[in-house]
C-alpha cells in the first residue's frame, strides 16, 4: 500500500466553468446598489430639470420618489433574500413593503380617493413599472416556496421590461405611457439582481457557464434579440409605420424575440443537460480505469498516473512530495487461513482506518 501526500499546501483554483455563474452571484448587491443609485439619480434628475432649471412641468416620463421607493425596497428584499443569512424576514417585509408603494398609486386611482402629493416633482408609477415590481417581488418571495412560480414571474418581469424597452427605442407607448430611461436601466439591474437567486436552476445556470454551451447560448439570445430589434429599428425610424392604436408591428417583433430567446434557452438547456450526463459517464469510466473495484482506492494505473504528474509538477515548480510505503504483515497468512472473503474485508478494513488521518491533498493506493 503507498500513501502520497504533497508537503506544500496546495493551490486554491477558481473558476473553470462556473466563473461567470459565481461572478453574478458575488455581484448580486452590486446590482441591487446600482438598482438604487440609478433610480435615485432619476429622481435628483427630475427634481434638477423641473424644479431648479425650467421650473414648468414636463411631459417626457420620468422617475417618481414612489417609483425609486419601490426599487428601494426591492433591492433591499434581494440583497436580503439569501436564506443562510438568517434575515429572510428582512426579504419578506422588503418585498411587501415594495409591492404596496407600487400598488397604492393605482388603488388611490381606481377606488378615486385623494391623490398621493411628491410636491414638485413630477412622474408617477407607471402600470408597466408596478407589474414589473410585483414580478419581480413574488419572484425573490417564491425563491423558497414555489420554484415555478417564483421562476415564471421573473421571465414575465422580463417581458415587461423588454416591451418597455422596444417601446423607448421604437418611440411608441405601452400601456398607459412610456417608461422613464432611468426606471427601466433600474428595473434592469434589479432583473440582474433578481437572477443571480435562481444560479441553481439549470435553466438559468446554462446562460452563465463559461464553457462551449454556454457560451453558444449566449452568442445565439444576443443575436436572436439583436437582428429582430434591429429590423424594427430600421422599420420605425428609417421606413416608417402608420400610425395605429395598438403598434402591430412591434407587438409581432417583440413575439419574434420571445420565441427566438426561449427556443435558444431551451435548446442550450438540453445540451447541457446532455453534456452533463457525459462527464458523469466520463467520471465513471475514469473511476473504474484508476480506481480499484474492491476497495475504492487508487490501482496501479491509477498511482502511476499521479505519480507521473507529481513528477513534472516538482520538476516545474521544485513541489516537495512524500511517499509512504505501508506493509501489512501476515496478511497472506490471513487469506490461506481464513479465505479471501476475509482478506479482501482486511483490506476495506484498513481503507476505512487511514482514510480520516488523509488530507485533502493525500492520495492513497
Amino acid at each position: 500500500m503507498l500513501l502520497l501526500g504533497d508537503l506544500d499546501k496546495p493551490e486554491n483554483i477558481d473558476g473553470g466553468p462556473h466563473r461567470f455563474v459565481n461572478w453574478l452571484e458575488g455581484g448580486r448587491k452590486w446590482f441591487a446598489l446600482c438598482a438604487v443609485l440609478t433610480a435615485v439619480i432619476g429622481v435628483g434628475i427630475d427634481f434638477f430639470a423641473e424644479v431648479l432649471v425650467l421650473n414648468v412641468a414636463s411631459d417626457d416620463p420620468s422617475t417618481s420618489p414612489l417609483t425609486a421607493m419601490g426599487i428601494f425596497w426591492l433591492a433591499v428584499s434581494v440583497a436580503y433574500s439569501d436564506r443562510r443569512d438568517g434575515r429572510v424576514s428582512v426579504s419578506v417585509i422588503a418585498s411587501v413593503l415594495a409591492v404596496a408603494v407600487s400598488v397604492i398609486p393605482h388603488g388611490v386611482a381606481f377606488f378615486d380617493l385623494p391623490k398621493i402629493e411628491t410636491g414638485s416633482l413630477q412622474g408617477n408609477v407607471g402600470l408597466d413599472t408596478a407589474l414589473i415590481i410585483v414580478l419581480l417581488a413574488t419572484s425573490v418571495l417564491m425563491r423558497f416556496r414555489s420554484m415555478v412560480l417564483g421562476l415564471g414571474s421573473g421571465l414575465v418581469a422580463t417581458a415587461f421590461v423588454m416591451n418597455a424597452l422596444i417601446g423607448q427605442t421604437y418611440g411608441i407607448p405601452y400601456f398607459d405611457g412610456h417608461m422613464a430611461p432611468m426606471t427601466l436601466l433600474a428595473l434592469i439591474f434589479t432583473i440582474w439582481a433578481v437572477a443571480s437567486l435562481y444560479l441553481h436552476r439549470p435553466l438559468v445556470r446554462v446562460m452563465f457557464l463559461s464553457g462551449g454551451i454556454g457560451t453558444r447560448t449566449r452568442i445565439m439570445m444576443g443575436v436572436g434579440f439583436a437582428a429582430p430589434w434591429t429590423c424594427g429599428l430600421l422599420l420605425y425610424h428609417w421606413y416608417g409605420v402608420p400610425a395605429r392604436d395598438f403598434p402591430v408591428e412591434a407587438t409581432l417583433i417583440f413575439a419574434i424575440i420571445w420565441t427566438m430567446l426561449a427556443v435558444t434557452l431551451a435548446s442550450g438547456f438540453i445540451h447541457e443537460k446532455a453534456d452533463r450526463k457525459r462527464r458523469r459517464a466520463e467520471r465513471r469510466l475514469a473511476q473504474q480505469a484508476f480506481h480499484d473495484s474492491l476497495t475504492g482506492l487508487l490501482n496501479r494505473a491509477g498511482l502511476t498516473k499521479t505519480l507521473s504528474a507529481q513528477w513534472e509538477r516538482f520538476q516545474l515548480s521544485g513541489t516537495a512530495a512524500a511517499i509512504l510505503l505501508i506493509d501489512l504483515d501476515h496478511f497472506k497468512s490471513v487469506n490461506d487461513t481464513y479465505g479471501h472473503d476475509i482478506g479482501d474485508a482486511v483490506l476495506r478494513s484498513v481503507r476505512q482506518a487511514l482514510v480520516p488521518y488523509l488530507r485533502e491533498e493525500d492520495v492513497i493506493g
